[in-house]
C-alpha cells in the first residue's frame, strides 16, 4: 500500500486556484470595466488622468504599460574583514618526563 499520502505538505486550500476560477474572474473583471468605463480602454484612460496627481495611479499604469520592475537587493560585504580567518597556531609543549625514556 502507498503511503505516500500520508506524508502532508497538502492543506485544504494551498497551491495555485484552478484556472477556471482564474479565468472567470478575469472574465468578471473585464465585464465590470466595460459597464463602468465604456471599454477597457477608457479604464485604461481614467487610470492616466488619475496618474497626473496620484503616484499609486502612476505606479499602476507603469507596471501594467512595462511590467513590475526586478526586485533586487543590494549586500554591502565587509573587505577588512576576512570571511574565514586564519587558524589560531597552537603551540604543544612536549613535557619530557611524561615520555618514556628508551636506553
Amino acid at each position: 500500500m502507498d503511503k505516500r499520502i500520508n506524508n502532508g505538505g497538502k492543506r485544504e486550500g494551498s497551491g495555485r486556484k484552478p484556472k477556471a476560477d482564474e479565468e472567470r474572474i478575469r472574465g468578471l473583471s473585464i465585464n465590470a470595466l466595460e459597464s463602468i468605463f465604456g471599454s477597457e480602454e477608457k479604464a485604461f484612460e481614467h487610470i492616466a488622468e488619475q496618474a497626473k496627481d496620484s503616484f499609486p495611479h502612476l505606479k499602476l499604469l507603469f507596471e501594467y504599460a512595462y511590467g513590475k520592475p526586478k526586485e533586487s537587493k543590494q549586500i554591502n560585504a565587509n573587505i577588512e574583514q576576512p570571511l574565514f580567518p586564519e587558524p589560531k597556531k597552537i603551540e604543544v609543549e612536549i613535557i619530557r618526563h611524561m615520555i618514556p625514556q628508551t636506553k
